[in-house]
């Protein structure tokens, strides 16, 4: 091995290590994955890393996750100098073994924690590992690069299967080659990158990073798990395999169900025996993980759940289906890639790559989407969550992807109403706000308690302006509406009042901590995670004294990225400035850098106007 780093290091110039660019990068990446007759699979990695400067240290800190279905065979960290020649080997004892999920209730999830470090640079640190996978439906994927600021000289990804195994992959953000081999067992493809360029920092509105990294996912057409046979060359197959994986584990006590049946007995809809039903389940039981063996895909079963009280994702939604089942109303397990920061799954290419379990539950021509781990969200909201994502609709030959409802502006979004005087320099604001979708959840987490405290801390948080003092707050859920807070507050700002002459000038408070950090000179994608609306009302009353002769303008904008609008009217020693920003949900590409970025800086250069206070003579 150490002849072969040396050949591969002499092929580099001089100065890449003389002259380094980056903090640290990717020297080279292989990945060679062999799949036998006896279906087992084998992943051998090896990574050469070189460390250009203190600040690329923490990428000597290396994560290798494994589990009992891929358990690691070996393992080699190695730390060499500039030349190559060996500096020391990482020992046993050095690599700590953790619990991936250390808050979960079961788990064999664990990883190899090591810390691969030295103190003169450059330096190089080589890994090499086995992996062992005894059961699986995919294939390992190709990641070159999963981290920010690390570029990739060369990276591979061999494939060798029995000479009928069929496949099949995709390649996001990367370019690639691909070459068949020789092999006499069977096929043997490669696949090579070079010169790949690191990703910058995120910012706000950078796209989420499984969006960016250059990756390539492969996926088996047919394959064994859990003792039983799928397929992944459909989404109908995939459902259907799922179907039959959590067949029969729906089925309850009788006790249980006559209890459900009195719950509902006066209930007068379908609607209204799926919400209490909801609401019994989120009474009765509480969320806890399980990512065990099999168990990380095959859930407890509802009579399990019904006994202890608890389940994960996946037990509670079965549970929930099998009461709904006990009252004659027909509901759906489904999977789904859940979370403000992922995104959707890849509708063109079906396999089981999901992270949630919810319940569909069909009621008329609309469908209730459950998300059943919570004991805080409203009946039948799905919020940020998992909204206008592709769930798998689990219903075996009749299984298939549906996109769940994309919340609209209007669900997602804060309407202020304030009151603002001005005593000695300072605004003093009486404000009032309407709270919805991601404004609304955060909240709705913390403020159990009901404490002045607590209420104080979650205002300092959310609240999205500078230079304030709360003087005090008060949350509360909106009259016939569980999913909408009324936050009330007296708030001071300071510095927000300039005298010039006998004049005075105000700077607006603003939500500019939405827009300020989204814009970077750098072209980038761009993603807005969701629909979001910020409707302002703000009555500025102009001290006795003083008139205001010279507002701003009037500005509307319109744009694919979303809309401002903002006037101002002067009405009985009262400046009152109606303010509307949407922002409209999407992935933006490259191409629109330039334009996004213009948008953004003229909402906050308009929001953030100043206002002229004339002393009348």
């Amino acid at each position: 091995m150490t002849q072969k780093l040396l050949i591969f290091l002499l092929s580099f110039p001089a100065c890449l290590f003389s002259q380094p660019l980056h903090p640290a990068e990717i020297l080279e990446h292989r990945v060679s994955c062999t799949v036998d007759r006896k279906g087992t699979l084998d992943q051998i990695t090896y990574q050469l890393l070189q460390v250009n400067s203190p600040d690329g240290r923490e990428h000597g800190e290396v994560i290798i996750h494994y589990s009992e279905g891929a358990s690691i065979q070996s393992l080699s960290v190695r730390i060499l100098d500039a030349d190559g020649d060996l500096v020391r080997k990482v020992k046993s004892k050095e690599i700590n073994d953790l619990s991936t999920y250390s808050g979960y209730f079961k788990t064999d999830y664990r990883h190899k924690q090591i810390s691969a470090l030295h103190n003169t640079y450059p330096y190089l640190v080589e890994i090499s590992y086995v992996k062992r996978y005894s059961d699986f439906f995919l294939l390992p994927s190709w990641y070159p690069q999963n981290e920010t600021n690390l570029p990739v000289k060369e990276s591979s990804y061999q494939l060798q299967v029995p000479s009928d195994y069929r496949f099949k992959y995709k390649i996001y953000n990367l370019e690639a080659k691909m070459e068949v081999l020789s092999s006499k067992d069977g096929k043997k493809l490669l696949w090579t990158a070079n010169d790949i360029s690191p990703i910058s920092e995120l910012t706000a509105y950078s796209p989420p990073l499984n969006l960016t990294y250059p990756k390539a996912h492969f996926l088996p057409d047919s394959f064994s798990f859990g003792n039983m046979v799928g397929k992944n060359t459909s989404w109908q197959e995939v459902g259907n395999f799922q179907s039959k994986f959590i067949e029969g584990l729906d089925e309850l006590p009788e006790t249980e169900i006559e209890k459900l049946n009195t719950l509902t007995q006066s209930a007068s809809s379908d609607y209204e025996k799926v919400k209490r039903i909801y609401k019994y389940l989120q009474n009765e039981t509480r969320y806890v993980a399980v990512l065990e063996g099999i168990g990380g895909w095959k859930p407890f079963n509802a009579e399990y759940v019904c006994a202890n009280k608890y389940g994960d994702c996946k037990a509670l939604s079965i549970y929930m289906k099998a009461m709904l089942k006990a009252v004659g109303i027909e509901s759906y397990y489904s999977l789904i890639r859940a979370g403000k920061d992922e995104s959707d799954i890849d509708v063109t290419f079906p396999g089981a790559y999901f992270n949630h379990a919810v319940l569909c539950v069909p009621i008329g021509k609309d469908s209730l989407w459950l998300e059943c781990t919570t004991q805080e969200l409203p009946f039948n909201y799905w919020g940020t969550f998992i909204n206008g994502k592709h769930a798998l609709v689990c219903n075996y030959e009749n299984s298939g992807t549906v996109k769940t409802p994309t919340l609209p502006h209007s669900a997602n979004s804060i309407s202020t109403r304030a009151e603002i005087h001005i005593v000695q320099d300072q605004l003093q604001v009486a404000m009032n706000r309407a709270l919805s979708g991601s404004f609304f959840e955060y909240p709705l987490h913390y403020l159990k308690s009901n404490s002045n405290e607590v209420a104080m801390e979650v205002g300092e948080k959310t609240i999205p302006y500078t230079n304030f003092q709360i003087q005090s707050i008060n949350y509360v859920l909106a009259v016939n509406r569980d999913d909408l807070y009324i936050e009330e507050s007296e708030l001071i700002f300071n510095n927000q009042i300039q005298r010039f002459g006998s004049n005075l000038i105000i700077t607006p408070f603003s939500a500019s901590s939405f827009f300020k950090t989204s814009v970077s000179n750098a072209p980038a994608p761009r993603s807005i995670l969701n629909n979001t609306q910020l409707s302002d009302t703000l009555v500025y009353h102009i001290p006795t004294g003083y008139t205001a002769n010279n507002l701003p303008e009037n500005t509307i904008v319109e744009t694919k990225f979303g809309a401002l609008t903002i006037s101002y009217l002067l009405a009985q020693n009262q400046i009152i400035v109606y303010q509307n920003i949407r922002l409209n949900k999407g992935n933006y590409p490259l191409s629109d850098s330039e334009e996004f970025n213009s948008f953004m800086s003229k909402i906050l250069n308009t929001i953030q106007q100043k206002i002229l206070l004339t002393k009348i003579e």
